[in-house]
């Protein structure tokens, strides 16, 4: 299937689809993240009206689990195709950007530099045995994660399973190492 499609589909899929997985995704995320020495993790805001994997609720349960572990989120850099990192604890302020997309409010937080980011949190829509996703089609994560370290962990979130193949995948689209759901834990040397 093509990327457009995979989209369509998907986007109906979690219209109906209740995620209930959050614990099973933080025990999975939790395995992965416990056997390395990750310090600081980014990770996307789920959003409950596009039926997201909830980030929150999975960072509250890690955080007591793995409390040497930093959280930081993004925001959306106005007029730009850029984010901007902030460190994600319990004093930061979230609120809603235009798109309703929860975001640390200015000044609620300290700033993250990229090259200290050890694991990303993906936002995805579905992915394929090879490790490619598909997301919303805005591209931000692509250029974020091309900017990260080559070291940096690139785990996407799902509550689905891996699709066969994401036919158009592009040379530049950002593979992922892992992505957990809330049966399994896929893993690519990318």
């Amino acid at each position: 299937m093509k990327k457009k499609e995979i989209r369509e589909i998907f986007l109906k899929k979690r219209a109906v689809t209740n995620l209930a997985d959050n614990e099973r995704i933080a025990a999975r995320l939790r395995e992965v993240l416990s056997g390395s020495s990750i310090s600081l993790v980014h990770s996307f805001v789920g959003c409950r009206t596009r039926s997201e994997v909830d980030t929150k609720g999975i960072r509250q349960l890690l955080r007591i689990q793995l409390p040497s572990i930093q959280w930081a989120a993004p925001r959306m850099i106005p007029g730009t195709s850029k984010l901007q990192n902030y460190l994600w604890n319990d004093e930061t302020v979230l609120i809603s950007n235009r798109w309703g997309i929860e975001e640390p409010g200015a000044g609620t937080s300290q700033p993250v530099e990229i090259q200290a980011i050890d694991a990303v949190l993906v936002p995805l829509l579905a992915f394929d045995q090879k490790g490619h996703r598909v997301g919303y089609g805005g591209g931000f994560y692509d250029r974020f994660l091309a900017q990260c370290r080559p070291d940096t962990l690139k785990i996407g979130l799902s509550a689905f399973e891996a699709i066969e193949e994401i036919e158009d995948a592009d040379e530049w689209d950002v593979k992922l190492n892992y992505c957990v759901t809330p049966t399994n834990i896929y893993h690519w040397n990318s």
